[in-house]
C-alpha cells in the first residue's frame, strides 16, 4: 500500500510516479528523502543510477527508462 502525499512535493511525486506505473517504489523514495523532482531532475546520469539503486530500481532497466522519461516529461510541462 502507498503511503497518502503529505505536501505539495510528495503529491509531485506521486503524480509523476503514477504516470509512470511506478507507485511500487513511491515510499521507498520518499524514505530515502527523494521527493524533491527538481534534483532527481538535475541529477546527472550517473548520480541518477546511484539513486535508483537505492529505490530498487536499478535492477530493472525498464523502469529506470521508464522514470527517467517520466521526470523528462513532467519537467517540460510541471503544470500537468
Amino acid at each position: 500500500m502507498t503511503s497518502i502525499p503529505g505536501n505539495e512535493a510528495e503529491l509531485q511525486l506521486y503524480r509523476v510516479m503514477q504516470r509512470a506505473s511506478l507507485l511500487a517504489y513511491y515510499d521507498t523514495l520518499l524514505e530515502m528523502g527523494g521527493d524533491d523532482l527538481q534534483q532527481l531532475c538535475e541529477a546527472g546520469e550517473e548520480e541518477f543510477l546511484e539513486i535508483m539503486a537505492l529505490v530498487g530500481m536499478a535492477n530493472k532497466p525498464l523502469h529506470v527508462r521508464r522514470m527517467q522519461k517520466a521526470l523528462q516529461e513532467w519537467f517540460n510541462n510541471p503544470g500537468e
